[in-house]
Order: C-alpha cells, then sequence, then structure tokens
C-alpha cells in the first residue's frame, strides 16, 4: 500500500479539510476529511503537529475501512438477545442514499403479527453503522406485554421503491432471508 500525503489545501489553494481549533478544556481540535472514494479497502493514518513542531501524541491514529457505494443492508442482529427488558436493532447500511421506507415486523413462533416498528419514524437512520436507540420491549401494537418465548422479525428496507439487497457479513448468522430470531424471557 501506497501512503500518500494530504494537506489541508491543495497547490491551487482550494480547502481540502476543514479544522475547528480546540475551545473546550480537554484542548481537542476537529477535523473534518470528506474524499469522494470508489469502491475499495482503504486505511487512514492521522499524525499531527501544531505550528511549534510539537506532536499530537506518542501514537498515530490508524484505521482501516471499506467504501461500498452501492445501496445493501448487512450485520443485521438483536442485542442483547435474549432480553427480559428490552432489545435494540443493529445493522449496517451502504450507498449513498438512506432508505426511504425501514420496518421491522415481529411475529409469534406461530407467526402472528405482534408489532410494527416503522424506523423512519422513531430513528435517526444514517449510512454506515446504526445501533437504534429504539428498544422493543416486548409489548404489542396495543401496548401489551407477549408471553416470554421465540419471536421472529422480518426487516423490510426499501429505496426508490425496490427492496434494498442483503449483503452477506459474518453477523449474519442472526439473520436468514430478511428473517431473524428473537427470545424474550421474563
Amino acid at each position: 500500500m501506497t501512503e500518500e500525503r494530504i494537506y489541508f489545501r491543495d497547490s491551487l489553494g482550494n480547502k481540502i479539510m476543514d479544522f475547528f481549533p480546540a475551545t473546550t478544556p480537554e484542548n481537542s481540535c476537529e477535523i473534518i476529511f470528506q474524499p469522494h472514494l470508489s469502491n475499495g479497502m482503504y486505511a487512514l493514518r492521522v499524525q499531527a503537529k501544531d505550528i511549534s513542531d510539537n506532536e499530537s501524541g506518542d501514537n498515530d491514529y490508524y484505521i482501516t475501512f471499506k467504501v461500498v457505494t452501492s445501496p445493501s443492508i448487512t450485520n443485521v442482529y438483536t442485542y442483547p438477545n435474549p432480553f427480559s427488558t428490552g432489545t435494540h436493532f443493529v445493522f449496517n447500511l451502504t450507498g449513498t442514499e438512506v432508505p426511504q421506507q425501514f420496518y421491522i415486523r415481529i411475529f409469534s413462533a406461530t407467526g402472528k403479527l405482534v408489532k410494527t416498528i416503522n424506523l423512519n419514524k422513531v430513528e435517526n437512520i444514517h449510512i454506515g453503522p446504526n445501533y437504534t436507540d429504539y428498544m422493543w420491549d416486548g409489548t404489542n401494537d396495543q401496548g401489551g406485554k407477549v408471553n416470554p418465548g421465540l419471536y421472529i422479525y422480518q426487516i423490510t428496507v426499501k429505496l426508490n421503491g425496490e427492496n434494498l439487497p442483503h449483503a452477506q457479513h459474518p453477523m449474519d448468522g442472526y439473520l436468514q432471508r430478511a428473517y431473524g430470531k428473537i427470545i424474550y424471557i421474563k
């Protein structure tokens, strides 16, 4: 892998990154860098010095990441599972546009629909990893508690009227053909 140094401005003086100086007691600044990248694996290493040539720390910040511009949903599961008081939904969205429809339907083991969640209405969904603030607490659509046991959830995600494809991920053993399992215990 070849490293390329990135400056705050290009050779013509055009801004590449935004810099926000420290204003808090923690003395932390913020740098925003939003490159336009094509699909693939990338690595980013950050090194910094101030105007007096003081380094920002003993270690560089280093991260690898994958860019996926095609829309998909992956890495879907609930946490904790099994649960007794509530469970959150976790998923990753790829692409460049947030889906317009995101429904979670929860069914009893016999197939009866017990809960429908329009996640677009209760959550700030975004491209990338999502750990929902919304927590299913074991209640049905009428607000009553469901019985302890096995429940099946179905994910329906649509972008421009089309179902979002499901991309494979190691955590997807919990989700089979857009269906996953939740265990509610008391």
